[in-house]
Parts: C-alpha cells; sequence; structure tokens
C-alpha cells in the first residue's frame, strides 16, 4: 500500500466509527495493545486507530497515488466528513509512501495538487509525505 488512510485518538472508539460506517479497514489498533506484537510485555499504545487503503499504485508512482487519493476522498465525502465533527479522533492522517534512491536522486519533487490539499483539508484531513530510500541494486529490479 502506498497511500493509506489512519484516524485515531486516545478516547477514539474505533469499532462504534467503522461499524457506523461500514468500514472495512486493513488494519485495527487498540489503546493498551503492545506497540510490538514481538514484545508483548513491551510499550504499549497510547490511543486507538484505524487504517484504510487510499491507494495501490506503485511506491515510484507519486501521480497515481495523488490521482488515487482524490478519487477516494471524492467518493468517501459522506462518510469521511464526519472525522472533523467526532470529537474523540485526536488525528486523521493521509500518508503518501514513495521510494527514493538517493544515488541518482539529487533532488525528488512531488506537487501535491490544489484540489488535494482542499479536499483533504476540508475534512479535517493532514497529508504525510514518507519517503523510504531502497538500495540502488534493489531499484534496478523494482518493476
Amino acid at each position: 500500500m502506498s497511500c493509506i488512510l489512519t484516524i485515531g485518538g486516545a478516547d477514539f472508539n474505533i469499532d462504534d466509527f467503522i461499524d457506523k460506517h461500514d468500514l472495512n479497514p486493513y488494519k485495527k489498533s487498540y489503546k493498551g495493545y503492545p506497540k510490538f506484537k514481538s514484545n508483548p510485555d513491551g510499550e504499549k499504545l497510547v490511543s486507538s486507530s484505524f487504517s484504510i487503503e487510499v491507494s495501490l499504485a506503485d511506491f515510484a508512482d507519486p501521480e497515481n497515488q495523488l490521482n488515487d487519493a482524490i478519487l477516494f476522498l471524492t467518493g468517501n465525502e459522506e462518510w469521511l466528513s464526519d472525522i472533523p465533527l467526532t470529537t474523540k479522533i485526536d488525528y486523521a492522517i493521509l500518508d503518501f509512501g514513495f521510494h527514493i534512491i538517493y544515488e541518482h536522486d539529487f533532488c525528488k519533487s512531488i506537487k501535491i495538487k490544489n484540489d488535494l490539499l482542499l479536499k483533504a483539508g476540508n475534512l479535517g484531513l493532514e497529508i504525510q509525505l514518507s519517503f523510504y530510500s531502497i538500495d540502488i541494486d534493489d531499484a534496478l529490479t523494482v518493476s
């Protein structure tokens, strides 16, 4: 998944929100549960959240990720408009994941279209750009 929407909060009842809007998240996390499954006695989550796939475009394909996000926000505007109205939601982040190859990319620019910024802003969504570096040898095998 190259673009996901994560919605959460310290006192947010994710199951009620999911049921109310008949959503199908690919991931749910609950406050008080272990942060890492591999360390059940370690640090605990301080909020509950769920994540939904927004784009399955490749990490090297920002144009399609951004277009998918616009389509997602437009097609789901009815339930997304509840985000700013739900007081228990502390964050709603639209996170785009991109590959970056430092050896060949002196500078990498990604233009975010105005309509995406306006739609996300009006729905109370933050936008996050996550850049994942990959080894040059791996990049040559990525399609």
